[in-house]
């Protein structure tokens, strides 16, 4: 059932149900609530998952609703944003949620959860992160929409050397760009800080 709702996402709710559940399934956490459930991974569990390819399943889950408008596929940023992406992206950029139609608030609920899980599957587990750099440039893409996708990207590079290593400037020019847009919102400056740093220690290849 999982697998399933994470390839054919038609349906926001159902994949924002199932997407709470696999948080739940990978976190040990008293919380019941998937958005604001933190805990301790469950590292044996975040790998089976990753094997099972639930990385790359919710991370298009994600994408399809942002991509329908544009040909260009998954990946690629579309020449005319769907509807869905404008709305999201005029939403966080305002604030104003109250002006958002159900169907995309059930919508960015559903994207929220997808992002929130895949930062989950990543926390302490460096295999997860390292094959999580492939899905970066997609991450990037949708920076801006207040679904915390900021938080996935970040974690693909927190406290991780061996990434943080192959982080080039494409990779901080978003954030950077976002920064001159909005001001410095905690989480983009975060992610500029995790570039910098692993184990407390400066990481002189990026004097970002």
């Amino acid at each position: 059932e999982w697998l399933a709702a994470l390839r054919t996402p038609s349906d926001p709710k159902a994949l924002g149900r199932v997407a709470g559940e696999l948080i739940r399934f990978v976190t040990v956490s008293d919380n019941p609530d998937p958005l604001t459930r933190e805990g301790l991974p469950h590292a044996a569990r975040q790998l089976i998952l990753r094997q099972r390819g639930v990385l790359d399943l919710v991370l298009a889950a994600a994408e399809a609703p942002l991509t329908a408008a544009g040909a260009e596929g998954a990946g690629s940023e579309p020449s005319v944003p769907s509807k869905a992406q404008q709305e999201l992206s005029r939403s966080a950029s305002s604030m104003a949620t109250g002006a958002l139609s159900s169907s995309v608030k059930e919508m960015k609920r559903a994207l929220t959860l997808c992002m929130v899980l895949f930062r989950h599957l990543l926390r302490g587990h460096d295999a997860n992160k390292d094959y999580a750099m492939r899905f970066v440039p997609r991450l990037q893409l949708m920076l801006g929409l207040g679904i915390r996708s900021a938080g996935a990207l970040t974690e693909v590079f927190l406290e991780n050397e061996s990434v943080l290593k192959l982080v080039t400037d494409k990779h901080v020019a978003k954030f950077i760009s976002l920064i001159r847009e909005v001001g410095r919102q905690a989480r983009y400056t975060k992610f500029l800080t995790v570039l910098c740093q692993c184990g407390g220690l400066p990481i002189r290849v990026n004097p970002v």
